[in-house]
């Protein structure tokens, strides 16, 4: 014989599992982890933002070194981050010392009208 009284039981406990698992999911998915669970947030990005740099410079792509903005992560900046491309962070006083390195003749110059 079934024990309907277990079978509801272990019912509603899977659907609260689930109805907590998609709310973490939701988190996840729409970013919002730094607002939830701040000690999940990335303090430092820098090595991520190095190499994303190096192997665009490496492949030629124009687009993601010259032009996509990207976000560095690092305590030691004022506000803790800073957007800019990969020519930003390569040329720019002061973050010389992430390691960005330029790529020389990717980017096409501004013209000068």
């Amino acid at each position: 014989m079934l024990n309907k009284r277990g079978d509801v039981n272990w019912v509603l406990i899977s659907l609260v599992l689930g109805v907590i698992v998609l709310v973490v999911l939701a988190l996840g998915l729409t970013g919002a982890w730094k607002t939830f669970l701040p000690w999940l947030s990335i303090d430092n990005n820098v090595n991520t933002i190095v190499n994303q740099c190096q192997v665009s410079c490496t492949t030629g792509d124009v687009y993601g070194y010259c032009n996509m903005e990207k976000t560095l992560r690092s305590p030691d900046l004022p506000n803790k981050e800073v957007k800019g491309n990969c020519t930003y962070f390569a040329t720019e006083t002061g973050y010389e010392k992430y390691g960005v390195a330029q790529c020389l003749g990717l980017c096409p110059e501004p013209s000068a009208e």
